[in-house]
């Protein structure tokens, strides 16, 4: 049933900026009537040669036969409206409030006992930033397990160190090729092998920086076009979608959210996914066939 909830109501997380906007209007409490003078405007409002700016208090401007006056009056004090959980679902399931709430709480739930959980206005850059295939905390994995050879990474400045697989040894090359043989080679063939497979390892290299580059264009894009499927506190229901190229879920401010990217809306994302397939594939051949040659040496 929840599967159903039209993600259209991501708009109903902007309705507490909007009360957050209300509230910043009313406490700093000016309401003027009538005009000003092109020198008031210039100067600012002023009452009795004070500018409102660094008055603190409420000041309500008339118009009387003796011209304008102010009454000064204590600003009321406005608390900032933070929503709690249970408005938050209440907000995003709507009118199907009750059925959510028979799902996600059979027992019955209590407000105090909710798990964390903020606006989405808030949670949406948390959500956006993880998705990134190039983000500060995705991108050297990601590129890593692309690249899978020891010693390089995504650029020179690494946020995610992996000291297994920053030095080319013939264990690491090992394991990040698969090739098990090169594990019994010393260090003067494994230098020989990373120098052979030099220009494989470079054009790879560029084509999955072109590949990470597309994808987080592709992501972007169905970010704000509402392709993205959220919810509240469980993981949205999964869509059957045909050629996924990549998909990718987070867990942030108690929304879980995923994405996917597919070959029909991103046939040149599909293709540089593809290349990379290739390269890699072209790579490992050509890796066997030199290891074969050194271990018989």
């Amino acid at each position: 049933m929840l599967g159903m909830v039209q993600e259209s109501r991501s708009q109903r997380g902007t309705q507490w900026s909007g009360v957050a906007l209300l509230a910043a209007l009313l406490s700093v409490g000016v309401v003027a009537f009538g005009t000003a003078s092109e020198a008031e405007i210039a100067q600012g409002p002023r009452v009795n040669g004070l500018n409102l700016q660094d008055d603190p208090k409420e000041l309500s401007v008339f118009r009387s036969p003796q011209g304008a006056r102010a009454v000064e009056q204590e600003a009321p004090l406005i608390e900032d409206f933070t929503p709690s959980a249970l408005d938050v679902l209440r907000d995003f399931y709507g009118d199907e409030w009750a059925t959510a709430r028979a799902e996600l709480f059979p027992d019955g739930v209590s407000e105090d006992q909710l798990p964390s959980l903020i606006p989405w206005g808030d949670a949406e850059p948390i959500h956006r930033s993880s998705m990134r295939a190039s983000g500060e905390y995705s991108r050297d994995v990601f590129f890593r397990t692309l690249m899978a050879w020891p010693g390089r990474e995504y650029s020179d400045q690494v946020v995610i160190p992996d000291a297994g697989y920053s030095q080319l040894t013939a264990v690491s090359l090992s394991r990040s090729t698969g090739e098990m043989k090169i594990a019994a080679l010393d260090e003067v063939n494994i230098e020989r092998i990373d120098s052979d497979m030099a220009m494989a390892n470079e054009e790879l290299d560029r084509v999955i920086h072109e590949y990470m580059s597309a994808l987080d264009e592709a992501l972007s894009r169905e970010f704000d076009s509402s392709g993205l499927s959220r919810a509240p506190l469980k993981q949205p229901s999964p869509s059957e979608l045909q050629g996924e190229v990549y998909s990718k879920t987070t867990s942030a401010g108690g929304w879980k959210s995923r994405i996917s990217i597919t070959s029909d809306r991103y046939p040149y994302v599909a293709d540089l996914k593809a290349k990379v397939k290739g390269l890699r594939a072209q790579r490992k051949s050509n890796l066997a066939t030199l290891v074969e040659t050194l271990t018989q040496i």
